[in-house]
């Protein structure tokens, strides 16, 4: 049985009054909304972390608070892994140190990612020897998540795990987010800003602003409420699509979703032949026709049916099938939406340009 977390409480803050309930039994919950929006306080105070709370806090059974009981679990006695935006490094302690803290707190259930195999994922080897006040800004990042990997938690808090993290290893981190979550079954919050973040390792996630919870579901069902779309980075959305990788060269790719359903990617230089892909491609980057579509520079052209269209500010949200597999969204003009006829039931194509797809991470 899915352990539940079940949080009320309320928080008088600065600006405004913090006041959520949640109660999920998702193994990976987002938690999304802008800076400055409560995010890392709800956070801290189900790790314990945050005093003058009010209400009630349980994951799996246990009370970890209950004002109303005099119930105030020690951070300790929670058996949660922390990961806070700053990291909370010692600064004088090695990287392998602050890593290796972590372990030392591990279950000795067996349930603990080994220390080795999250340093190599992370590619923290080199960084291992030098201490901690002496790493970049992403660099102590990546040793505060593998200090939390490492800790065997009961549920882990991860506040931005990728806020800070270069370009170039987010699929690797990505992907370890994913496989872990598969091979050590730890239940996750993750805090981010990053709607595709939250997509891609995510269940369910609850947004929250001003201390408040105004929207809560399966990632692709809110990020496309209309009230919603705008909180996205650019008021857009990203659809993600999973398949198998069947051809890699240079560092184009070819990914195989299933039904007959193929993408070609101009630019997933990480691709590995047979692995597990999952694609990203915005909502406003595909391009919608009707009928044959010849003489067309777009590399992928897939067959859609649409499912239904809403308005959103001077955009229509076109929700679409592909295949009955995957349920993607487009975002076009209202005379677009006329002149294609886009109506429940309607065949037509779905275009988009390999250079406008990305290989986000590898399972």
């Amino acid at each position: 049985m899915p352990a539940r977390l079940e949080v009320n409480v309320t928080l008088p803050l600065p600006r405004f009054r913090l006041q959520v309930e949640i109660a999920t039994d998702a193994r990976a919950s987002g938690l999304f909304g802008h800076s400055g929006a409560g995010k890392s306080t709800l956070l801290e105070v189900i790790a314990g972390l945050r005093g003058g709370a009010q209400g009630r806090v349980a994951f799996d059974g246990e009370v970890w608070m209950d004002s109303a009981a005099g119930i105030e679990r020690p951070p300790e006695q929670r058996g949660v892994g922390y990961m806070p935006q700053d990291g909370l490094l010692f600064p004088h302690w090695s990287a392998r140190r602050n890593i290796l803290a972590g372990a030392t707190r591990a279950r000795a259930d067996g349930s603990s990612p080994e220390a080795g195999h999250v340093i190599e994922i992370l590619d923290l080897e080199e960084l291992l020897p030098r201490p901690a006040g002496a790493l970049s800004g992403g660099e102590r990042q990546r040793v505060a998540l593998a200090r939390a990997l490492c800790s065997g938690p009961k549920l882990l808090l991860l506040d931005e795990p990728l806020g800070s993290i270069q370009t170039s290893l987010r699929r690797r981190i990505l992907s370890y987010l994913l496989r872990a979550r598969e091979a050590f079954n730890i239940p996750a919050i993750y805090v981010s800003h990053d709607a595709t973040d939250v997509s891609l390792l995510c269940d369910a996630v609850n947004v929250i602003r001003e201390g408040r919870i105004v929207a809560s579901g399966s990632p692709p069902a809110v990020f496309t409420e209309p009230a919603i779309l705008e909180d996205l980075l650019d008021g857009d959305y990203v659809n993600v699509l999973e398949g198998i990788v069947t051809e890699a060269s240079d560092s184009r790719a070819t990914v195989d979703l299933g039904g007959g359903l193929t993408l070609t990617i101009a630019d997933a230089p990480d691709a590995a032949r047979g692995s597990r892909a999952l694609v990203g491609v915005k909502a406003a980057d595909l391009m919608l026709a009707a009928g044959e579509t010849p003489g067309l520079s777009a590399r992928n052209i897939l067959p859609g049916t649409i499912l239904r269209t809403e308005r959103s500010g001077p955009r229509v949200i076109a929700r679409i099938s592909l295949g009955g597999r995957f349920e993607i969204v487009a975002l076009v003009t209202e005379p677009a939406r006329v002149a294609l006829g886009l109506r429940p039931g309607r065949e037509i194509q779905v275009l988009a340009k390999a250079q406008s797809l990305r290989l986000l991470a590898m399972r």
